[in-house]
């Protein structure tokens, strides 16, 4: 149900993450002290049936999508599927004395035939037992054995005909890039030893390179592949933008954990899903944060002339929870706040939102501090970059940073991690762990299709590591479903990302 002016109706929900002090203002949260890092211990093996959809009364209908996009463009460099040939017919019994109405010789002959049949296939039964006890020896060896790469018996067995999972990643993102590919290797490894099928899950991973149209078609065309039933990724918006037609005319679903663009719900990509609150969420949040937990009505946004900031600015003005006393836009790459703080006093803004990048984030602040101006100062994600803590130093004092993404609720899986990788999980593992988690869930109850996990995926909602999770008709998280975590930007340049978690807002 929409309110009168269009606005979704939320409320704000527990927050994930409990406040040890009250929430104040001007004073950053302290990092946590460094501890000894945990002993090393096996990944954490969730059930087969982990992403398994809550039990209710009925499965609920599918529900409407948008009416049609248009044609469909075949996916890039799509090999056509080549299927094996036909065996050929049984041939007729033949002979020198065969022929219309006559049958096979009988006699001496045949039963010579005979015998050397049976000790034919007396000697392929010896092989056959000998190969299949030296298969299963393998394959003890290679699941008990600790470390080193997995047995023949185990490729094998998650060869061709058993389910594969694909990884789309972008090595641009440094280290969130890293951990995500690292969390999803971390739950197919833990599901193949938890699983109780015959078959394990391959994963086949790809990259987007710089993200140009000739590297995202490559990357998708590694998934040209039967057996792969579902995807995580990709990571970015625009690689969304480029690969999400060709995904969904293979019939792939895919889920991103870290992609927050809006435009993609409107593509009506029937195979889309993404476990990550969009950027209209995350203005929602901040409106909210301004509006009732920092008391900062009057906000000035800051921002560029493109797309998706101007339609952030324009859900900003739209909301009730605050007054937009004005928009000013800044050029890409701006360094040069003087003009933007000299129309804060006039204008009587107690607080600022930002839309900009790291580097242009710190700069502001430092502008705003050196005029004097110690209102809130709140951004998205950028804010957690070490870029931003690098320019504004202590000038990062009183600003606060919106992500979709979440620290591990999981003790288990980030002790396992930072065993494996002697460093904490970064921001978007748990949700590539979660997005893994979720089709693996779906494949443990043996659906082993495209086709079979595209429909389990509407049937939600799916309790996954980070909470529970439920998909609408466009492949967005449902309302209930979004957690837009607040952190207080680090100001230590030398962290990988100053992740200081305050609370959650939540939508009801």
């Amino acid at each position: 149900m929409e309110l009168p002016d269009g606005r979704l109706p939320e409320s704000f929900g527990k927050p994930p993450f409990p406040e040890s002090k009250p929430f104040e203002l001007g004073t950053p949260a302290a990092p946590p002290a460094p501890s000894d890092p945990p002993a090393p211990s096996d990944p954490p093996a969730p059930s087969p049936a982990a992403a398994a959809p809550e039990p209710s009364a009925a499965p609920p209908e599918r529900p409407d999508r948008p009416g049609p996009r248009g044609p469909i463009r075949p996916p890039a460099n799509r090999a056509p599927v080549r299927k094996p040939a036909p065996r050929p017919a049984r041939r007729p019994v033949a002979g020198p004395d065969a022929g219309p109405g006559r049958s096979a010789p009988r006699g001496p002959d045949r039963s010579r035939a005979t015998t050397i049949g049976f000790a034919v296939v007396a000697v392929l039964a010896v092989f056959v037992t000998v190969a299949a006890v030296e298969s299963r020896q393998e394959q003890e060896r290679g699941e008990t054995g600790a470390g080193g790469p997995p047995s023949r018996a185990v490729e094998v067995a998650a060869g061709a005909g058993c389910p594969a999972l694909g990884f789309i990643g972008a090595n641009e993102l440094g280290q969130d890039g890293s951990d995500a590919v690292r969390a999803v290797r971390m739950a197919v490894d833990a599901y193949n030893v938890a699983t109780t099928l015959s078959c394990k899950v391959r994963l086949i991973e790809t990259d987007t390179g710089h993200g140009s149209p000739a590297e995202v078609r490559a990357a998708v065309a590694r998934f040209d592949d039967d057996d792969i039933v579902g995807v995580v990724g990709p990571l970015r918006d625009a690689d969304v933008a480029l690969a999400g037609y060709d995904l969904d005319s293979a019939g792939l679903p895919f889920v991103t954990p870290s992609a927050g663009g809006p435009m993609a719900a409107t593509w009506s990509l029937e195979t889309f899903h993404r476990l990550y609150p969009t950027d209209l969420d995350v203005t929602d949040a901040a409106a909210r944060l301004l509006g009732t937990r920092l008391h900062a009505r009057r906000v000035l946004i800051v921002g560029h002339d493109d797309d998706g900031e101007l339609r952030m600015a324009a859900r900003m003005r739209a909301s009730t929870e605050v007054s937009v006393v004005a928009t000013v836009p800044i050029g890409v790459a701006t360094t040069d706040f003087g003009a933007v703080v000299r129309q804060i006093r006039p204008l009587g803004a107690e607080s600022v939102f930002f839309t900009g990048s790291a580097e242009e984030a710190g700069d502001l602040a430092r502008s705003l501090r050196q005029d004097g101006f110690t209102g809130p100062l709140v951004g998205g994600d950028a804010l957690l970059e070490p870029a931003y803590a690098a320019r504004a130093g202590t000038a990062g004092d009183n600003t606060f940073a919106l992500c979709g993404c979440g620290e591990p609720l999981d003790a288990a899986f980030v002790q396992a991690f930072t065993a494996e990788h002697h460093e904490p999980p970064g921001r978007y593992a748990a949700g590539a762990y979660d997005a893994a988690q979720l089709l693996l869930g779906i494949i443990g109850q043996r659906v082993m299709t495209r086709g079979g996990v595209q429909e389990s995926l509407w049937h939600g909602p799916f309790r996954l590591m980070q909470g529970r999770f439920a998909f609408t008709g466009t492949g967005d998280l449902d309302r209930a479903s979004i957690a837009v975590n607040v952190y207080r930007p680090g100001t230590d340049s030398t962290g990988r990302s100053g992740m200081l978690p305050l609370t959650a807002i939540r939508f009801s």
